[in-house]
């Protein structure tokens, strides 16, 4: 079996989105002064590899520590999306052997970028690529950025999602990932807000 880390390192130089706090590393206890070695960990909610629940976006919606970790476990799907440009739309899904109950991982030309610095004009899920998304029934969708949708968005692409209790993954890193298909397992940590930090593999 081969497992492919594809969470992002958390570390204080980390890229984060525009106006969200960088993480802070601080070692609190040291040795020898102490007999152990503790550091202070302080990141916000959408840091790295994350996922985004209902009350994101929605003014009553539904939090992270509500989802079944089911939603986060089993057969997913690594679209190759590369050569799409920078809005996914339904006509780049169709074909795509997207399926009822499927983790969708919309592997985009962001891979090819990495994480080196923030780009405004990312590749992102368009208004019509969401609502094909949510007529499949996908279990959960991910994505190779910060973000699933455009810098300076109204949201409505996270609405139309969480408001059918459709996870959003952001965060990945799929740039060593080939498309095909994988087991996916991504626990989210256990905090009940608007989003949780996530340590997500593949499994082929």
């Amino acid at each position: 079996m081969e497992i492919y880390d594809i969470s992002m390192p958390i570390d204080a130089s980390m890229l984060v989105f525009p106006g969200n706090p960088k993480p802070s590393i601080k070692r609190y206890s040291s040795i020898p002064k102490r007999l152990a070695n503790e550091s202070l960990v302080e990141v916000g909610s959408h840091t790295g590899t994350h996922f985004d629940a209902g009350l994101h976006a929605l003014k009553n919606g539904w939090s992270s520590g509500s989802v079944p970790l089911e939603s986060f476990f089993g057969k997913a799907a690594v679209v190759d999306l590369t050569g799409a440009g920078k809005i996914i739309g339904r006509e780049q899904l169709v074909g795509k052997g997207i399926r009822r109950g499927m983790i969708v991982l919309l592997k985009t030309e962001n891979s090819l970028f990495g994480y080196r610095k923030f780009r405004k004009d990312f590749a992102s899920l368009g208004i019509s690529g969401a609502r094909y998304l949510v007529e499949r029934g996908v279990k959960a969708v991910g994505i190779d950025y910060l973000s699933i949708e455009r810098f300076g968005s109204d949201m409505s692409v996270h609405r139309m999602l969480l408001r059918k209790r459709i996870p959003i993954i952001e965060g990945l890193m799929l740039g060593k990932v080939a498309p095909g298909s994988y087991n996916f397992v991504g626990l989210p940590i256990k905090v009940d807000i608007d989003a949780a930090l996530m340590r997500a593999v593949l499994l082929k």
